[in-house]
């Protein structure tokens, strides 16, 4: 994702932090080639932002506290959902699919980040101690 950074922007260490003190929401996505961590609440602004930034783009979309496979696109429609998330995204989707509304802005956390994030958690668990 190095390579794209231009055309998305990321959550820093802090902002990240702040997330997960927060019990926010959150998702993996897998872009085949990179692996992002994101909000819930943005997949739909992603599953087409990326698809109109990047060309035709399929994700694989997992939960973030479980790892289960929620969501997978062919480009910017989905492929397989699940009803419950289905139910959550599918307004907003269509609206962005269909260019009603654009995609509302939005940052990713990138994998190796996110094992910064965790070897900086580990570092200050055992200075507690």
């Amino acid at each position: 994702m190095k390579d794209k950074e231009e055309l998305f922007k990321f959550y820093d260490i802090d902002e990240f932090s702040d997330l997960w003190d927060k019990d926010e929401r959150l998702v993996f996505i897998d872009t085949g080639t990179d692996e992002l961590v994101a909000r819930y609440e943005d997949i739909p602004d992603i599953i087409v932002d990326m698809n109109l930034k990047l060309g035709t783009i399929d994700l694989s979309i997992y939960e973030f506290s479980t790892c289960q496979k929620i969501i997978t696109t062919l480009g910017m429609y989905l492929n397989k959902c699940n009803p419950a998330v289905r139910e959550d995204i599918i307004d907003r989707l269509i609206k962005l699919q269909t260019m009603a509304e654009k995609p509302n802005d939005y940052k990713l956390f990138t994998e190796e980040s996110l094992d910064e994030f965790y070897r900086l958690c580990d570092a200050i668990e055992f200075e507690d101690l």
